[in-house]
């Protein structure tokens, strides 16, 4: 019995100290002194969002909104080091604050996004990290029925600065770049090119393909009531059939090297992907599946291939090894997907989605997809047809 009325007498004893001491602590706390540092756990960045991508000049807004508290003051850090000490506006609705930034990355790389939200009574409160990731700007040729009927366009990557490269009152539609700045195109059944010199025909066929340096052309056309794949030496003007036997054979795409053409061909009622030597040589399947499988597009370290497929219900885009293994399904977009194309420096596959907007339920539009998050975003939201895309320089 005793044991336990000193047991009591002790607790009694060691709240009343945590007691004094706590009003102790406030009493002497030095004025202007931080409190505490809380994680915003209800806060959130509003833009941009993780993962997205950016190009470098970009200005990127900064947005975060937080519950209504008495804020006095934010910044931006960016990478561990503050970049931005005042933002560009602090706005007070009825339930929250959002708090923005102005923000233009100079250079091209990852970063980590923080904000600091400062309140008067003396709190300092961190929003969660956020990764964003900026790439040199990069451009796309397309074509598109902007204006009435299919022309070829340039845009930088995230849908601005677009102009129109080539338009006539014919149809002009897949573009594809040299290393010089010219740009071939399909006009109708012919295939033209627009270089410094002005245009130039260069062949009866559709679907062109600059190699990367610009020697040979890939292109298909028509032989009987087949279309095969054949190959212009571009300087030499001498062309040559690369296929024989196919119903259909073309969407040709380039491995780095230039030494081999990746396709895709209907044979006996079927669509797959085929790898064949520039010279015609070495013909290899690459799918085999009852499935429709067509635009290939070949990474430029050589290391993948994209294509689209319908294996599993509607067509989207896959990756898998130049010698058909590790296959990988990258998008689930309900309408389907076509024509990737990997930028100059393998981070992105831009392609086209259906989205059911615009002129008819085909209608497509620009979409992006990063390879090092698996991330997809759109990028044109026009309602016009975009298609046919390309890389191309400014």
């Amino acid at each position: 019995m005793r044991g336990r009325q000193i047991l009591i007498l002790l607790a009694l004893l060691l709240a009343v100290a945590l007691e004094w001491g706590l009003l102790i602590y406030i009493i002497s706390r030095p004025v202007g002194e931080v409190r505490r540092e809380t994680p915003l756990v209800s806060a959130r960045f509003i833009a941009p969002t993780e993962g997205v991508m950016l190009f470098q000049g970009q200005k990127v807004t900064v947005e975060v909104e937080t519950p209504l508290l008495e804020l006095t003051g934010a910044e931006l850090w960016v990478n561990g080091h503050r970049a931005l000490p005042l933002p560009q506006s602090m706005a007070r609705f009825s339930n929250r604050w959002v708090v923005t930034f102005l923000w233009e990355p100079s250079t091209p790389a990852s970063y980590t996004l923080e904000t600091t939200l400062k309140t008067s009574q003396g709190d300092v409160l961190r929003t969660s990290p956020l990764t964003v990731e900026v790439v040199p700007p990069l451009y796309l040729c397309f074509a598109s029925d902007l204006a009435g009927n299919y022309d070829i366009y340039r845009m930088r990557a995230d849908g601005a600065l677009l102009e129109a490269l080539i338009a006539s009152p014919a149809e002009e539609r897949k573009p594809t770049q040299a290393p010089d700045g010219s740009i071939a195109f399909a006009k109708g059944d012919e295939i033209w090119v627009k270089s410094r010199d002005g245009l130039k025909f260069l062949a009866k066929g559709q679907e062109p393909s600059f190699d990367p340096n610009g020697r040979y052309l890939a292109f298909r056309s028509n032989v009987g009531l087949a279309q095969e794949l054949f190959l212009l030496d571009v300087g030499k003007g001498i062309t040559q059939q690369l296929t024989s036997d196919y119903s259909f054979a073309g969407q040709a795409s380039w491995s780095p090297d230039g030494e081999r053409i990746a396709f895709a061909a209907l044979k006996d009622g079927n669509w797959d992907v085929y790898i064949i030597q520039r010279d015609g040589s070495g013909l290899i399947r690459l799918t085999d599946h009852p499935a429709q499988d067509w635009y290939p597009a070949w990474s430029p370290d050589g290391q993948k291939i994209a294509f689209v497929s319908s294996r599993e219900g509607s067509h989207q885009l896959y990756l898998v090894n130049p010698d058909g293994s590790s296959l990988e399904r990258l998008t689930q977009i309900p309408g389907g997907v076509e024509g990737p194309v990997f930028s100059p420096d393998g981070r992105l596959i831009a392609f086209t989605a259906y989205t059911g907007e615009g002129r008819g339920f085909s209608a497509r539009e620009i979409h992006l997809l990063s390879l090092r998050t698996r991330r997809v975003w759109r990028v044109t939201h026009d309602n016009f047809d975009e298609t046919d895309l390309a890389w191309c320089s400014p």
